[in-house]
């Protein structure tokens, strides 16, 4: 009889064990989505704050303007950029798409550049800030034999819908070439900038 009363024991506390462990996974699940709906809400709400127009200043200088729209109803964002540097005739003409990454889940984004190379990449969100680094189109320049390999950083500023907005872009390129007399050379060339997005506040009513 002792026996068979122990056995009964150890097979509850089992059970019991077995009803804990279930309980722990199931709040960690819940714990998880919850967290996950959370960083979501946030990814929309800052993809939200690019949508407006915009007049671009480089150290106080207009530079140019973008326009950025909403796309559909999903959290969505196509930018157009119109970029007219100083001393250069002509204006540049960038296209940026962003939108929801949910595997990551983070901001994904596709640029076009005015030359026709595309470029994207996937980053979290850090506070206010998001920062897309990576490889950048290599063009080739300076002639047969040269190679070019290039590395951006694209950080965006985002920290209200009524705020400006800050874009800082760093680039690094390399160049290994062959000189006429077969020498060879590696130059470093770092370039960086720093644009304000100014918020350009559109009439609404009559």
């Amino acid at each position: 009889m002792w026996m068979l009363c122990w056995a009964a024991a150890l097979g509850c506390g089992d059970v019991n064990a077995q009803t804990r462990g279930a309980a722990g996974a199931m709040k960690e699940n819940a714990e998880a989505a919850f967290a996950r709906n959370s960083e979501l809400t946030e990814l929309d709400a800052w993809l939200r704050r690019l949508v407006g127009r915009f007049r671009i200043l480089q150290r106080h200088q207009p530079l140019g303007e973008v326009d950025c729209v909403g796309i559909g109803n999903g959290p969505g964002v196509h930018c157009i950029f119109r970029i007219t540097p100083p001393g250069i005739q002509g204006v540049w003409i960038d296209v940026y798409v962003f939108g929801l990454d949910l595997a990551t889940p983070g901001i994904n984004y596709l640029k076009l550049n005015s030359d026709g190379t595309a470029e994207g990449g996937v980053a979290k969100l850090l506070g206010s800030s998001i920062a897309f680094r990576g490889d950048c189109p290599v063009v080739p320049v300076g002639g047969p034999g040269t190679t070019i390999s290039c590395w951006r950083e694209l950080r965006i500023d985002a920290p209200h819908a009524t705020k400006p907005v800050r874009i800082r872009t760093r680039m690094r390129h390399k160049f290994v070439s062959r000189a006429p007399n077969r020498r060879t050379s590696i130059v470093t060339l770092p370039s960086e900038s720093d644009w304000l997005l100014e918020r350009v506040l559109t009439k609404t009513g009559p």
